[in-house]
């Protein structure tokens, strides 16, 4: 998104005095994009922090990249900023990205100014754009650029019931009431300038000095990591905001919630600008910094008495692989990227031991080359990616239990967690409710540690959990021989055993697609979203424009962007931003692909080990999925859902294995348990009979099922068109006048009114050219969008293959055929086949109507 932050930003550091020259992004000479990748290409690809002094204001900022392949690098900034500047191209208006941005700040609930940049060279108003912000970002983006005009004050007054008390009384609103508003984001200032040319910028600088209020901190101390870089000595530095008390040189840091032995020190406190730093021996709430001297801290970590950052909205939803020459070492590339991936947590550096290849976690085609040229300036090594492969997620349909119990010789651990499915894109969410006595704090830790830092592998495709909260509920530790690690083991073995007790389900990004397209155009790109497995909500007409918002399979949608461009003539506008995670609308045939058995999966073990038992092949009541739960997992060919088959006997929806400890922990949880299904035939029977009245009331209650199953009853009869191009052309007075003129235009324009057409209807469409007449013309047959075009081969009329067609698929399917043509042989030949006939003119008509039905029927 080229809207300019990294010329704004020069502009304001050179009008308050911070840097002497003006430097460019074109030029490649700013102060800020220091890397020789950001200077080459003319992007910000790291965050870069400077500070500047104005009249009575300090500001610290940070620049953080606009495109969006290093959306991650921005969000990680966003939980340590007070406030934030969102800088609008005057060019291009709010784009989707900048519409995800927004929805990241509301998020993280941050006070925002907007400043529209290049209004020297856009060909739009300011009350255009001011119209389009309001509408696509927010009522509340009130225009400063005069904040003394009454209009102005008035547009205050309605964003929040106190100003508008205010405004009532006084007939005006006061400053501090202002600043309090737009610091509680009921107010978000706009003000419109070029930071190229300086315009704009001092009255931007203004505005800030005017509202931007101080945040008050508390006195214990409290970080927050947002960053981790190596500097040009391969030191590893770890960039925070200081959010309580102070930090000094040769502190020990502590991260939140760790016990006392896990404390790094402070070496060094460093405050940059740029790509230079000045030492400090402290740093004071509200001040970001950079530290050397702590190796295991992470972006979002909280220090001290702050707490961790959510897990990020954004991230990559394609993996690739790392493509190697014969004479590179793949273990050495891997921990060049293990590197990379302590800088950027985002990439998920993967090691696929069985297969020897490393896979690596990307946004798109912009972060593959700064990432191969990250390999080639640090490392020295010459690495390639291969093709994109979508990335799965996993989830549990139902609350379950795991247990995992680790006890070779001479360690021991044991772990009772429970797992509740959670709303879409929530994520994971680790609790803890074991009490002390059971199991102390610090082996609680190292649970909650394992939980929350690392990826808890799916049953299906050994594909990430999500969605699911996990609660650990019991735990024994032994005084003797509890190792470290132990407990590790064991939340693995307990998260692996508890979704083998569930139903699992399989997840895959969508997109959610906003579609701005002439209403021409609207069948078409309802019938594609359909086609894609998507959902859409009803269409909103503006004028000659339509514009249609779904959400869709990301692996559906890659292409869909030149499609949309191809069938509305480049008129037509696509946006698409990762909507989250939902089920899989392929779920067996991505399971059957990717062939993945958890019973090989070395490194994720499910079962529970024991330092000795009379017989190590029976199973422990209550402790382990049984074997039925298992062979429902890996049954190649026996599973047809992406969700798990369940044992009736052992699943917690009958639950009849655990023993009495485990049971009253999952009845404190969940509540009673239900047990398994009746045995004799009068209960199944008695249990059925209430399923159908359940049935019956449900489809009372929703007439449009209903009547959709009934529809599903009947016998479904294929629909086929075939249309004469010609003859149609030649009957239809606007085609026909564009044939005079251009007979190629006239065959593209009715092609795309059958598209159309076609969008509408669902029926199987065939447009037959007659070539018959063309020397040496072979014929063609070819897909045009969602219709069939052809073109006769020499010596063969449109009739004749009309003719021939309609007698191959009345005879061969149960189909419904209609001929359109005005042709009276023609007619009479396919009437005499079964088929039906309209004459062209009367098809107009036909086309006609189910345009202007559709287009009521979406309004």
């Amino acid at each position: 998104m080229d809207a300019g932050k990294t010329t704004l930003s020069e502009s304001m550091l050179y009008l308050t005095g911070e840097i002497r020259s003006l430097g460019r992004v074109d030029h490649r000479d700013t102060f800020l994009d220091t890397d020789d990748i950001e200077r080459a290409r003319g992007i910000t690809v790291l965050s870069k922090m400077a500070s500047l002094t104005y009249k009575d204001l300090e500001i610290t900022f940070v620049d953080t990249p606009g495109h969006v392949d290093f959306s991650a690098e921005m969000e990680r900034t966003l939980p340590v900023l007070d406030y934030a500047i969102l800088v609008i191209s005057g060019l291009d208006g709010v784009q989707s990205h900048t519409r995800t941005l927004w929805k990241l700040l509301s998020r993280y609930e941050i006070p925002t100014f907007l400043f529209v940049n290049k209004m020297d060279i856009t060909h739009r108003t300011k009350e255009e754009i001011q119209a389009d912000i309001m509408e696509k970002l927010s009522d509340n983006c009130v225009d400063f650029s005069d904040a003394s005009r009454n209009d102005t004050a008035e547009h205050l007054a309605m964003c929040s019931d106190l100003l508008f008390e205010e405004f009532d009384a006084m007939g005006n609103v006061q400053e501090e009431s202002i600043r309090k508003a737009i610091q509680k984001r009921e107010v978000f200032p706009v003000l419109y300038g070029s930071a190229l040319k300086m315009e704009g910028v001092e009255a931007f600088l203004d505005i800030l000095e005017k509202y931007v209020d101080n945040p008050v901190f508390g006195d214990a101390f409290g970080g927050k990591v947002y960053k981790i870089n190596r500097d040009k000595n391969h030191a590893r530095q770890t960039f925070l905001k200081v959010t309580g008390g102070t930090l000094k040189a040769k502190d020990l840091v502590l991260p939140y919630g760790a016990y006392p032995d896990e404390a790094e020190k402070v070496n060094e406190i460093r405050i940059y600008k740029g790509d230079k730093y000045e030492p400090a021996q402290f740093v004071n709430a509200g001040e970001l910094c950079a530290v050397t001297g702590l190796e295991n801290t992470y972006p979002g970590q909280g220090l001290g008495a702050e707490e961790d950052s959510d897990v990020p909205s954004l991230e990559p939803v394609l993996s690739y692989q790392v493509l190697l020459s014969e004479n590179q070492n793949p273990h050495l590339i891997l921990e060049d990227l293990r590197e990379l991936e302590d800088e950027d947590p985002m990439l998920h550096i993967e090691w696929n031991e069985k297969l020897q290849e490393i896979h690596v976690h990307l946004m798109g085609k912009v972060q593959i080359e700064v990432l191969k040229e990250r390999m080639r300036t640090r490392f020295q090594e010459e690495v390639d990616f291969g093709t994109g492969n979508i990335m799965y997620k996993e989830t549990i349909a139902e609350p379950t239990m795991g247990h995992g119990h680790y006890e070779p010789l001479k360690h021991f651990a044991d772990v009772v967690l429970t797992m509740e499915p959670l709303p879409e894109n929530s994520g994971i969410v680790v609790e803890t409710e074991c009490p002390v006595d059971n199991l102390n704090k610090n082996y609680q830790h190292q649970v909650m540690n394992q939980l929350m830092r690392r990826e808890q592998a799916g049953v299906l495709t050994c594909s990430p959990l999500t969605d699911v909260k996990i609660t650990l509920v019991d735990g024994k530790s032994h005084k003797k021989h509890t190792e470290g690690g132990d407990f590790r083991k064991a939340t693995g073995i307990a998260v692996r055993d508890g979704l083998l007790r569930t139903d699992c389900v399989l997840l895959e990004p969508y997109y959610h697609v906003t579609l701005e397209i002439p209403q021409s155009s609207v069948g078409r790109a309802m019938m594609d979203i359909e086609k894609m497995h998507g959902t859409m909500a009803s269409p909103e007409i503006h004028g000659e424009h339509c514009v249609l918002e779904g959400d869709v399979p990301v692996v559906c949608a890659m292409d869909y962007a030149s499609e949309v461009a191809a069938y509305t003539g480049g008129v037509g506008e696509i946006r698409m931003e990762l909507s989250g995670y939902k089920p899989c609308h392929n779920a067996d045939e991505v399971m059957e692909n990717i062939g993945y058995d958890f019973r090989e999966d070395i490194y994720h073990p499910y079962e529970s080990i024991y330092v000795h038992r009379e017989n190590p092949d029976a199973p422990i009541p209550g402790l382990s999925a049984s074997d039925e739960q298992r062979d429902a997992v890996s049954a190649q060919g026996n599973v047809k859902s992406s969700k798990i088959a369940k044992s009736k006997k052992n699943s917690y929806n009958g639950y009849s294995g655990l023993d009495d400890e485990l049971e009253a922990i999952f009845t404190r949880t969940f509540g009673e348990i239900r047990r398994p299904l009746p045995a004799s035939k009068t209960e199944v029977f008695a249990d059925q009979s209430r399923v159908e009245e359940a049935r019956e009331e449900y489809l009372k209650s929703h007439p449009g099922v209903a009547a959709k199953n009934e529809r599903k009853k009947a016998v479904i009869r294929k629909k086929y068109v075939l249309v004469d191009g010609y003859n149609v052309i030649f009957a239809w007075e606007n085609l026909k006048d564009l044939s005079r003129t251009n007979l190629e235009s006239a065959r593209t324009k009715l092609m795309d009114i059958l598209c159309n057409y076609q969008g509408f209807t669902g029926v199987e469409l065939i447009l037959v050219f007659d070539a018959y007449k063309v020397k040496g013309n072979p014929g063609e047959v070819f897909n045009y969008q969602n219709i069939h075009v052809v073109y006769t081969k020499e010596a063969q009329t449109a009739d004749a293959y009309i003719e021939r067609t309609t007698h191959v698929i009345a005879n061969s399917e149960n189909a419904d055929v209609t001929v359109v043509s005005s042709d009276g042989l023609v007619q009479m030949i396919v009437v005499g086949e079964g088929a039906r006939r309209i004459s062209s003119r009367e098809f107009q008509g036909e086309v006609k109507r189910v345009n202007e039905e559709g287009l009521k029927g979406v309004k």
